[in-house]
């Protein structure tokens, strides 16, 4: 059970401030041109990297590479004394790998001295091998090359320009792919890079950490050749690319200490479940991703898919079920692994280590057996000024009989139902960090704690045969200063709902219009037992509907946040159309009881229609340029309670009399609108 906010309501509260006060004077003083951020129409076109999703172009998968040989001589194979291996494709024709040559050459030698390798690959069909060589001698570059005209190593690992590099582990593992920095682009050239993904990413593998970014768009000369992922092996094993698989997809809950019933980063783990693991895996089961694809997205929108392409579920069933090979240990040489962390082996906070640890007060005794109602816990932290949570987690003691955690923001005279939540542990979901840049995006994102609010667990224990007790505790890491962005968490909720006995698909819809312009970053989904699928939609201001959501198969025992890759960008005056069916019919084998009249209702016999979603707005340090201001972002500013009108009551006092001349209908209310209109006319518009 999880109890709402308010119905899309605003449920953060912003004090009126300074910052406010410069708000509305800008208004009133601010220069007509200050407010464009057009583009000229003629501006020529300049393209650096982007960061994408890794593991949709092949991070964390092997590298299988094909038998090419080397220009010096030899074969291009993985060498057990590199700690890296460091690919790039190249041409002598194409200008960009012309510029980024001189660039490369200085990385080798640097990288040369820590055990990382590089190996340039010439791409270009029509280079002579002397040519090339004498292309890489040009710039003194002493490290290793391919010539390779068929372009069989670009294909068999994926590859789509000529600029694109791609970082190997030492077991072989794609740990990164994408440019090497931004300093060159299409379009444009500069002295000194703004972002090192490469070299980044590179520093990432060495300390055994993973690489973030861990892809980016190269731009370059294009090779015309089908993107796609590093080929599986022709006979799955486990050094080769069940492991890799497993540590992807899996290893997240199953590990020592996870939520897993058994360790699928251990070899003899593995191989003793590979039975149940090829059962589930077969039947779309685990690993636990319900959402259905959306057509037309060339991947998927959700940061934290961890869904199974249909080739890695058959090279996981096709290892379980024919002998489970080991493969060859050699790809993973002992003597490396041992001298550095694995990649997935976990912290027990993976936010690192919080600021500030709250655990309930006392441990919670859970018995092997029967039904415990809900436990609610008040607890005071002492915050007598706002604070900024960059990062929360949650992690219960019993997690084997924790179905649930929620911590919710009380605030002095509020009730509880008026603050969003704080945080939430659902099996699947414990921890977010708004400062990771998949997130953040360059941007600092934080949620608000209001001074002297009370943070209040309610917990819900499932028994499971074995008594025990919990005593769950919420990590904080906070920002360093307020941040520009201010996560808020809503909902689209429906209470008045009335299933009948025995039906097998009853609707429940609820609707919220946005009242101004907001960016989306998760969705969550909640029902209790009789949750048979949700869908979130989104209609545009002129009407047109697209899905934001498909759960086409809920399940209560895995509630999952779905994160956005890319917040997703929601104009004023949409609606997100949330609807739910609900199955109270007996074919449901959980359902309580089909011959009762279901309404909502706290207990999980009851039942709840709730589509949780967290939006980021510009807080006031994000406004601490108010030149540069809309109108909207004024009033998302002033608008304490938001609820889409700007009162009287919630404007400075010195500036009433503006207040007073953008409220061209006397109602002591302004829209959104008005504020548009007021501002055009300062402007002289």
């Amino acid at each position: 059970m999880l109890c709402p906010a308010r119905r899309f309501s605003y449920d953060q509260h912003m004090p009126c401030s300074s910052v406010q006060a410069v708000a509305l004077a800008v208004l009133a003083f601010t220069s007509p041109w200050a407010w464009s951020a057009t583009k000229p129409d003629d501006q020529p076109v300049r393209v650096g990297p982007q960061v994408i999703e890794g593991r949709a172009v092949g991070v964390g998968r092997l590298a299988v590479l094909p038998k090419v040989g080397l220009v010096a001589g030899g074969e291009l194979t993985l060498r057990v004394e590199d700690r890296a291996t460091v690919l790039v494709m190249t041409s002598t024709t194409c200008p960009l790998s012309r510029k980024w040559l001189p660039i490369l050459s200085t990385l080798e030698k640097g990288w040369r001295r820590r055990g990382v390798r590089v190996v340039l690959v010439d791409v270009q069909g029509t280079d002579a091998v002397d040519e090339f060589a004498a292309f890489l001698a040009a710039a003194d570059f002493q490290g290793e090359a391919v010539h390779d005209p068929e372009r069989v190593v670009a294909k068999t690992i994926g590859a789509s320009t000529t600029t694109e590099a791609f970082l190997l582990d030492d077991r072989g593992t794609v740990r990164y792919r994408g440019a090497v920095d931004d300093r060159i682009g299409l379009g444009y050239v500069r002295n000194e890079p703004r972002s090192t993904p490469l070299v980044d990413a590179v520093d990432a593998v060495l300390a055994g950490r993973s690489a973030e970014p861990a892809a980016t768009t190269s731009p370059g000369c294009e090779l015309g050749l089908e993107v796609g992922q590093p080929r599986l092996e022709r006979t799955p094993t486990w050094h080769g690319s069940i492991s890799r698989l497993f540590n992807v997809h899996c290893v997240g809950c199953h590990r020592a200490g996870g939520i897993g019933p058994f360790p699928l980063d251990v070899e003899e783990e593995a191989r003793a479940n590979a039975g149940m693991i090829a059962r589930q895996v077969s039947a779309g089961l685990m690993p636990p991703w319900f959402a259905e694809s959306v057509e037309g997205r060339g991947h998927s929108p959700w940061l934290n898919d961890r869904s199974l392409t249909s080739e890695e579920q058959e090279a996981i069933v096709t290892w379980a079920r024919n002998g489970r090979p080991s493969g060859e240990p050699g790809r993973h040489p002992r003597r490396v692994a041992a001298e550095r962390p694995r990649l997935g082996a976990a912290a027990e906070w993976t936010i690192g280590t919080p600021d500030l640890i709250i655990p309930i007060p006392e441990e919670i005794a859970i018995p092997a057996e029967g039904y415990l109602d809900y436990v609610n816990i008040a607890i005071d932290p002492g915050f007598e000024e706002d604070r900024w949570v960059e990062a929360w987690e949650l992690i219960p003691t019993a997690l084997d009989a924790v179905h649930h955690v929620l911590v919710f923001m009380k605030e002095p005279g509020h009730r509880l139902d008026q603050g969003g939540y704080l945080a939430a542990y659902v099996p699947g979901y414990r921890s977010i960090d708004y400062g990771d840049p998949r997130v953040a995006r360059g941007r600092s994102i934080a949620k608000r704690i209001p001074a002297g609010s009370q943070l209040v667990f309610q917990l819900h224990y499932t028994p499971n045969g074995l008594a025990t007790s919990d005593r769950t505790r919420l990590g904080l890491r906070f920002a360093d200063r307020p941040p520009e962005i201010e996560v808020v968490t809503a909902s689209a909720s429906n209470r008045r709902f009335k299933i009948p006995p025995g039906a097998p698909a009853h609707p429940v819809e609820a609707v919220v219009t946005l009242p101004r312009d907001v960016e989306i970053l998760t969705l969550m989904p909640h029902m209790h037992l009789r949750g048979r699928s949700f869908r979130y939609e989104l209609e545009s201001p002129e009407g047109v509907r697209s899905t934001m959501l498909d759960v086409p198969r809920y399940d209560f025992n895995w509630q999952l946040n779905y994160v956005y890759r890319e917040p997703l960008a929601i104009k004023r005056g949409s609606r997100i159309i949330a609807s739910a069916t609900f199955d109270n019919s007996e074919g449901n084998p959980a359902n309580p009881d089909p011959t009762d009249t279901v309404r909502w209702g706290d207990q999980t016999y009851e039942e709840m229609m709730i589509g949780y979603f967290e939006f980021l707005l510009p807080t006031e340090a994000g406004a601490s340029t108010a030149g540069n201001l809309s109108a909207e972002g004024i009033f998302a500013l002033l608008d304490r309670n938001r609820d889409g009108v700007l009162s009287r009551r919630e404007c400075p006092e010195r500036y009433r009399g503006f207040f007073t001349r953008i409220d061209t209908d006397g109602n002591d209310r302004v829209m959104l609108e008005e504020m548009e209109r007021g501002l055009r006319r300062q402007r002289g518009e």
